[in-house]
């Protein structure tokens, strides 16, 4: 069974996170860090929250079969380190502008 390799990001509640260029570059940034994972950032946020929330898709379904493909949770490891490069992670001193 494969492991999970792919992640929906929620971002803080923070006015900084509520463009669409700063969830591109959000991507982008996860991109160019985990080449080998895919993200999706969402700009739902949880009302108050301020962290990131990172959670793994755990699996696909098969458009044209209806037949589902678990995967297994990504290690503890690589979960500190999306956490770790998340809270590094500053749009405003990447030379973004939010307005």
């Amino acid at each position: 069974m494969p492991e999970a390799d792919e992640f929906i990001v929620f971002p803080p509640d923070e006015p900084c996170f509520r463009s669409d260029a700063a969830l591109r570059q959000l991507r982008s940034y996860l991109a160019g860090r985990f080449p080998l994972h895919g993200f999706a950032v969402d700009a739902a946020t949880v009302k108050g929250s301020d962290e990131f929330l990172v959670f793994p898709v755990m699996g696909t379904i098969d458009n044209d079969t209806g037949r589902g493909r678990l995967k297994r949770p990504p290690s503890p490891l690589l979960l500190a380190e999306i956490g770790a490069a998340l809270r590094a992670f500053e749009p405003a001193l990447a030379g973004n502008t939010l307005h």
